[in-house]
């Protein structure tokens, strides 16, 4: 929906975030609408939210399993695209890159992986803010390697966060979604500064 609203004539950055803000906030009043006319249900959808991974188990695991490896599949062999892509729309078209089909896609693609990963843990946003900038400073900006490595240091991070959200204050256990925001808010205000 972001994209089909952003495009005009090609897609440019801040028609996206526009877009995205627009999307979000829209969204965001159904999701309010829901907790007013449903508020006996209200905590279920807070936890969701919020996020976390308390109470999840091995079923869960092979719920979203071949969802992640089918995504895998799909974006690995991608990561000679998306490195031509890097390199501007005008340099990937003239090495004979569809820019729109592969930017299409692979949004497709991490919409689809993300809404697995959602759909059994809830909200984690800063996940998707958080580690591909942080896996980009440590090992560089080849997709080759971003790629494999986002999906392992982000799985290490939301570990060690939902770690860090169940022992902090035990006996009480906050979501892990708290967390993230409270460690991803500041990188992305530096990830900000720094650009």
């Amino acid at each position: 929906m972001i994209y089909i609203l952003a495009w005009r004539g090609g897609i440019q950055p801040m028609r996206i975030i526009l877009a995205g803000v627009a999307v979000a906030a829209f969204l965001g009043a159904g999701i309010s609408a829901l907790m007013v006319f449903y508020s006996d249900r209200i905590h279920g959808a807070l936890m969701f939210m919020n996020g976390g991974i308390s109470g999840r188990s091995w079923p869960h695991v092979w719920m979203i399993l071949p969802y992640t490896i089918g995504g895998l599949l799909i974006t690995l062999p991608m990561a000679e695209k998306m490195n031509i892509l890097v390199l501007g729309d005008d340099v990937a078209r003239g090495l004979g890159l569809n820019v729109e089909w592969v930017r299409l896609g692979m949004t497709a693609v991490a919409a689809f992986l993300a809404a697995s990963a959602v759909s059994v843990v809830g909200l984690l946003g800063f996940v998707g803010l958080i580690v591909p900038h942080s896996v980009r400073l440590m090992i560089g900006s080849d997709y080759k390697y971003l790629f494999p490595g986002s999906a392992l240091f982000g799985a290490a991070v939301v570990m060690y966060s939902d770690t860090f959200a169940r022992t902090a204050f035990s006996p009480v256990e906050i979501p892990v979604g708290v967390v993230m925001a409270v460690l991803g808010a500041p990188f992305f205000l530096y990830l900000l500064r720094r650009d």
